[in-house]
């Protein structure tokens, strides 16, 4: 187990010593000044590429030295449909944080490359909905679970995205995944190599040294699909509720934002500073807001724990976030804008 854990180690302490160089020679950076923009002076979008090659190594080192350690991702159909999207996501992301790709185009792009994906690798498709509640699951066929798993996967990627708006509270997140990963002892090398690499990531992202950009929030939040996916297909998860929960705050922040945006006559993924992290600056100071956040990311979990009922966990957890959201929207602390 050292061994495996002194790679990374060894790769994080590169990418410190290099970070200079780096983001110079990939000249990628956020500029501040927009009314969304909470940073003060432009700041490297290569946290996307470190995650990347990170994430590329450990699964390299994992494959030849610890393939019995690999749940799934182990023959070749699974491993050429992850790297083929995972590449080409990434090479989207890294082309919108330097471009700015238009919101139509990038879906497009990446519905394209999901849908490639799960024909190529038929166990990545969820082909049956188990339900805590129900005796029986329901069967989807082949063409329905290619579009519904695209369509799932499209949602997460989006609702990942839009929580990526201060400091450390997208990484924070994944971080909190990738612990129910390692305790379900799915991929417990590698899902703790990765750990380590966003612990690092988190920690350079807090101190103003680098954002993900897109390149990594597409990138991440992939890898968190695909993950959850396999999972689910190998029963090492039991039911959807247990993914729904997880992630059901971001999901009804994309729900929300998506409503709101379209009342306005704005595009459904446009920037704005209605998220949930915006209305919490309301409240709360910046450098705590990733916190705060996060322990209400945490919350329908934390529910399910506790009353061992992940059905009404769901439903309690959806009228306190709509009570929460109601509270902090009448705050009048700081401007509410709709605009980018």
């Amino acid at each position: 187990m050292t061994l495996f854990l002194i790679f990374p180690f060894l790769l994080l302490i590169f990418i410190y010593f290099n970070h200079g160089y780096l983001s110079s020679l990939l000249n990628i950076f956020d500029e501040p000044g927009l009314t969304r923009k909470l940073h003060l002076k432009p700041t490297s979008l290569i946290g996307g590429s470190y995650f990347f090659i990170c994430f590329t190594l450990n699964f390299l080192i994992c494959y030849i030295f610890a393939n019995d350690d690999l749940n799934f991702l182990n023959t070749t159909k699974e491993i050429f449909s992850l790297f083929f999207s995972l590449m080409l996501v990434f090479l989207i992301g890294l082309f919108d944080d330097k471009y700015d790709l238009s919101a139509n185009k990038k879906l497009a792009f990446m519905l394209i490359i999901l849908i490639v994906s799960i024909l190529i690798n038929e166990n990545l498709a969820i082909d049956s909905l188990r339900f805590s509640f129900l005796k029986d699951e329901y069967i989807l066929n082949r063409n329905l679970s290619v579009l519904f798993t695209s369509f799932c996967i499209m949602l997460f990627i989006n609702a990942f995205n839009m929580i990526d708006g201060v400091n450390g509270n997208s990484i924070l997140y994944s971080i909190n995944i990738f612990l129910f990963f390692l305790l379900k002892d799915i991929n417990f090398i590698l899902v703790l190599m990765i750990l380590i690499n966003l612990i690092f990531l988190f920690f350079m992202n807090l101190t103003n040294k680098l954002f993900l950009g897109d390149s990594g929030t597409l990138s991440i939040s992939l890898i968190i699909s695909f993950f959850f996916i396999n999972s689910y297909n190998q029963e090492y998860i039991q039911n959807v509720e247990t993914i729904f929960i997880i992630m059901l705050i971001p999901g009804f922040e994309l729900l929300r934002l998506a409503i709101f945006r379209l009342i306005n006559g704005l595009h459904p993924f446009k920037a704005d500073r209605n998220h949930l992290h915006h209305y919490l600056l309301k409240k709360f100071n910046k450098s705590k807001i990733f916190i705060v956040t996060n322990i209400i990311y945490a919350f329908p979990f934390l529910l399910s724990l506790i009353f061992k009922n992940e059905p009404y966990s769901i439903l309690l957890s959806i009228i306190l976030y709509i009570l929460l959201i109601y509270y902090l929207h009448n705050l009048k602390d700081i401007k509410n804008t709709s605009h980018q």
